[in-house]
């Protein structure tokens, strides 16, 4: 069998030991503090950009909505007054074509008269010698 060794440990070693414990943990900690307020500097300072941000991006949504009621509003407007304009031109188109129809049909009477009565002159004179002979 193989002899074993036992070795014990005195107080002073033992004390040492957890002092150097101690200090590596103690170490370690200070460094794990250090990084959290390394990353407080960062981080803190992005979730107030980002929360302005997020006001900034709610605000502007804000203005784009009332703009946009805005324009709904005027080109409503807008459109009501181009369709009354097309309606009114419509409506005189369809009087001045009817004005025209009149205006040909009363040109055709008068132009019918005027004929009328110059085939009547027209007899009167050729007739006339005939009369007076």
């Amino acid at each position: 069998m193989e002899k074993q060794e036992t070795r014990l440990v005195t107080r002073l070693e033992m004390f040492q030991s957890q002092q150097e414990l101690k200090r590596d943990v103690t170490s370690k900690i200070e460094e794990v503090d250090g990084k959290v307020d390394y990353l407080n500097k960062i981080v803190l300072p992005l979730v107030e950009s980002s929360k302005q941000t997020a006001k900034n991006t709610d605000r502007m949504a804000k203005s784009l909505d009332e703009f946009t009621a805005e324009q709904r509003k005027t080109n409503g407007k807008l459109y009501r007054k181009l369709s009354d304009h097309d309606i009114a031109l419509t409506e005189l188109g369809v009087s001045t074509k009817s004005q025209a129809d009149v205006k040909k049909a009363n040109a055709t009477i008068i132009v019918a008269v005027i004929g009328a009565v110059s085939v009547l002159i027209s007899g009167i004179f050729a007739i006339a010698p005939h009369l007076f002979k």
